[in-house]
């Protein structure tokens, strides 16, 4: 269990911060109006990181269908997935009012396709890297924010996504990086395209063409690969990068691909390889290459981690982008490592869950249904949850805690219907008494 997040008091919400919440639900509402995908989750967590620090993915979340409801009091439309709670703060309401007439859905515009190209290519130049082209939906790859950083000389950050990467490359420019150079969803946007010309043309650099192209041979023979991971072994990967996004993994050390194919070209007489040169990815030649010999790239994001926090980025990252993940991807066939951790949780009262359960009698007091199974001591099995959660001060006593089967309680923690679902339990279990105000 990752260290919660401990929010402060619905009150203490700041303007900026309702702006902040506002601006980006406005953003995945436009999305939804036109068709297009977002990811709450990622979004969410964004917020976590840049603007909201000091808020919990819970009460953001809640903060959402707050938002939900003084739209749908006005009669506008609201995101589907964040139903309208009836229980806003008297001093918050005001507040989000306020922050939707600041911002509305029809100041988010789309970015302009042709300008975007044209800054990737005048960076390209700029950076001596082979040109990128602009993927569906003018979306930037991940491998030209990957070339860029690689020319730039920068290390990995460990856990890299495109934003990650990309907001890496801006500050590494002495340029700034705030709202305005992502989307919801996890986009980079064209602003954060100028800002890198802007900070490459400050630092010096000059518009180039990249001219050297790599000849590949049919095959690369295994030993020649083997020699060139023997020299990363022994000097390194250097003048190549450290990868983003794919490792070659032989006996659990990683190897950055284009390093990999580069040195084991030299080493069969072929052309000695400039950092850059070498396109990595899925589908590319050297990566067809690598794993015709037996060493086929992996992605990072499938590096197993015991950090719940990075598992659920990588989660995101990968529904997101689907080619970081191959289809026939299964997983491991060995047990997984184990590791020691120090956790933060809330110190709760056996006595409380004992009761709940014992007046539940077996039976989920949410579905109705009987517990799924025994414990191996006989008893029925079913989970004691808080309807208003611990993390948003929710009282550890019978007042505020329900029975509920394993599925029921999922669902009151990570479906769409949170709201819907602790009313109903408000309704249905008479002992429950509702918070008077909250979020």
């Amino acid at each position: 269990m990752f260290e919660r997040r401990v929010d402060l008091a619905d009150s203490d919400w700041s303007q900026e911060e309702i702006d902040s919440s506002v601006k980006a639900y406005l953003g995945m509402l436009n999305k939804e109006i036109r068709g297009e995908n977002y990811n709450k989750a990622e979004i969410n967590r964004q917020l976590r990181e840049e603007e909201l620090t000091s808020r919990s993915r819970c009460s953001i979340e809640m903060r959402m269908c707050n938002i939900s409801t003084v739209l749908n009091d006005a009669g506008n439309k609201y995101i589907n997935g964040y139903k309208p709670r009836q229980n806003v703060g008297a001093n918050v309401y005001p507040m989000i009012e306020a922050a939707i007439k600041r911002f509305e859905p029809s100041q988010i515009s789309p970015v302009d396709k042709s300008t975007k190209e044209g800054l990737m290519h005048r960076i390209c130049k700029l950076c001596g890297i082979l040109p990128h082209d602009v993927r569906k939906g003018s979306t930037a790859p991940m491998s030209f924010f990957e070339d860029v950083a690689n020319s730039l000389g920068l290390s990995p950050l460990g856990e890299e996504t495109k934003h990650g990467l990309a907001k890496h490359i801006v500050k590494s420019l002495d340029q700034k990086w705030d709202k305005s150079c992502y989307s919801d969803g996890g986009t980079v946007t064209q602003i954060a395209l100028e800002r890198i010309e802007k900070g490459l043309r400050l630092s010096g650099r000059q518009e180039t063409n990249k001219k050297q192209s790599v000849h590949f041979p049919t095959e690369i023979p295994f030993d020649k690969i083997q020699l060139s991971i023997d020299r990363i072994d022994r000097d390194g990967p250097a003048p190549h990068k450290a990868s983003h996004t794919y490792d070659v993994v032989v006996n659990d050390r990683s190897y950055p691909p284009p390093a990999v194919v580069a040195f084991a070209l030299e080493e069969m007489g072929h052309q000695i390889v400039s950092p850059g040169t070498i396109r990595a990815g899925k589908g590319t030649r050297a990566f067809k290459l690598l794993a015709d010999a037996g060493f086929e790239p992996v992605s990072k994001h499938t590096v197993p981690t015991d950090d719940d926090e990075i598992l659920e980025n990588r989660v995101n990252d990968l529904l997101l982008n689907s080619d970081l993940l191959d289809e026939a991807f299964t997983g491991s066939d060995t047990p997984p490592d184990k590791s020691e951790k120090t956790a933060s949780s809330y110190k709760r009262n056996a006595g409380v869950i004992a009761t709940i359960l014992r007046l539940a009698g077996g039976t989920c007091e949410l579905c109705l249904a009987a517990a799924p199974f025994r414990r191996p001591d006989g008893h029925l099995y079913l989970e004691v949850h808080h309807v208003q959660f611990l993390a948003e001060g929710g009282l550890d006593n019978t007042k505020n805690a329900v029975a509920l089967c394993p599925n029921c309680h999922c669902r009151c923690h990570y479906s769409e219907e949170t709201q819907p679902l602790a009313d109903r339990l408000y309704r249905q279990v008479n002992r429950l008494k509702k918070p008077s105000s909250g979020f």
